[in-house]
C-alpha cells in the first residue's frame, strides 16, 4: 500500500511538471529567426561571426542589414554566396532577417589591439558611423568589427567595386592609411 501511495504521488508530480516544462521550452521565435538560420553557417550563431573575413551582423543596425540584403538581391553589391542567398528572400523576409539580427547582441571582434586611438584619422567617418563606430541610421556599426573585413570593404570602396558616394573619402588613401583606419575601428569596443 505504501509503495502504491508513493507511485501515485510520483505520477501526480509528473503530471503537474509536464505543463511547466512545456511552458519553459515553448520558444516563440522572432519573425526572421527561422529565416536567419541559413546565415549561421557563415556568420555564426546570432550573427557573431567567427571568421575574420565575414562580418559580424548580430547587433548590426536593421536598416543597414536590409539595405545590404537588397543590394545583394539586386546584384548591386559585390559578393559570392550572398548574391544567391539574398535572392531567395522577399523584401519583407529580408527586413525580418535584418530586424532579427539587430535584436541580437553585438559581439566585438576577438582581435586585440594595443594601438592608440587616432581621432584625427576617424573624424571624417563620424557623421555616418558615429563617434565610436556605433553606426547611425542606415550606416553600419563598424566599431568592433573584424579589421580584415573592414580593410577589404575599404579597399572595395576605394576600387569602386562597392559603391557609395560617401566612400569617396577613401579614394586618395594609401594602403597603410586604410589599414590604420580599419584597425582603429576594430579596436573600438
Amino acid at each position: 500500500m505504501m509503495r502504491r501511495g508513493k507511485c501515485l504521488v510520483f505520477i501526480m508530480f509528473i503530471i503537474m511538471l509536464v505543463p511547466c516544462l512545456a511552458t519553459a521550452t515553448d520558444h516563440q521565435p522572432l519573425p526572421g529567426e527561422r529565416l536567419s538560420l541559413t546565415c549561421a553557417g557563415c556568420h555564426g550563431t546570432a550573427g557573431a561571426a567567427p571568421g575574420n573575413m565575414i562580418p559580424i551582423i548580430g547587433g548590426q543596425l536593421a536598416g543597414y542589414t536590409a539595405k545590404v540584403l537588397k543590394g545583394f538581391a539586386e546584384d548591386s553589391r559585390p559578393g559570392t554566396v550572398m548574391l544567391n542567398l539574398a535572392k531567395g528572400y522577399t523584401v519583407e523576409e529580408q527586413q525580418q532577417i535584418a530586424e532579427y539580427f539587430a535584436a541580437q547582441p553585438w559581439v566585438n571582434t576577438t582581435n586585440t589591439y594595443d594601438i592608440p586611438r587616432d581621432d584625427n584619422l576617424t573624424r571624417s567617418c563620424r557623421g555616418c558611423h558615429g563617434k565610436n563606430g556605433e553606426g547611425l541610421g542606415n550606416f553600419p556599426r563598424i566599431g568592433g568589427q573584424h579589421p580584415e573585413y573592414l580593410l577589404q570593404a575599404l579597399q572595395e570602396y576605394q576600387q569602386g567595386t562597392r559603391k557609395d558616394s560617401m566612400m569617396l573619402l577613401v579614394k586618395g588613401m594609401d594602403d597603410v592609411t586604410l589599414k590604420a583606419l580599419a584597425d582603429n575601428f576594430a579596436a573600438m569596443k
